[in-house]
């Protein structure tokens, strides 16, 4: 009887261990999905957004015509890439020209550039706008404006009533 009393702590400690590290794995395969997609060209412009290389992301969209609707395996399109990791990460100003980049290239700001439906985990976080607006990284501060200017974006109103009115920010 005395050794299930000794023995229990550590088998608690390796099995909270083991649980651990394959929740690790998991997340880490998870994220090794964001970005890739099934054209390589969009997944080597995807790359180039996570390394918050803006320069690189202008060469390469320049490089040719780009399918901006195309989605990745977590249904972001490149511009919801790009949105993502502003708003998850520590973003800096090279982030939001990664977004800006996108944008002068074509790359619509589709309301759903986050995901294709709703979820019940994230009700409404699939609406690109509603997502941006709650964003607290320091970073993603001009992330409105810089969706905004780049042409006619429903309010959140939409959301909520079902109307839809346009507003843009700058002249």
């Amino acid at each position: 009887i005395g050794f299930p009393i000794l023995a229990s702590p550590v088998l608690y400690g390796v099995a909270g261990s083991t649980r651990e590290t394959l929740r690790s794995i998991n997340r880490a395969m998870g994220r090794a999905q964001y970005g890739r997609f099934a054209d390589s060209k969009l997944t080597t412009i995807a790359r180039a957004i996570d390394r918050r290389d803006a320069a690189k992301v202008r060469t390469l969209l320049a490089a040719g015509p780009v399918d901006f609707s195309a989605r990745d395996r977590c249904f972001h399109t490149l511009l919801g890439h790009a949105v993502m990791l502003v708003l998850e990460a520590y973003a800096t100003d090279s982030c939001v020209e990664c977004v800006r980049a996108l944008l002068e290239a074509g790359a619509p700001p589709d309301r759903r550039a986050l995901a294709t439906e709703r979820t019940s985990y994230a009700p409404d976080a699939y609406e690109l706008i509603a997502a941006v607006s709650r964003a607290t990284t320091p970073g993603a501060i001009p992330l409105p404006d810089v969706l905004l200017a780049a042409g006619p974006y429903p309010t959140a109103n939409a959301m909520f009533d079902g109307t839809i009115t346009f507003s843009t920010l700058g002249a």
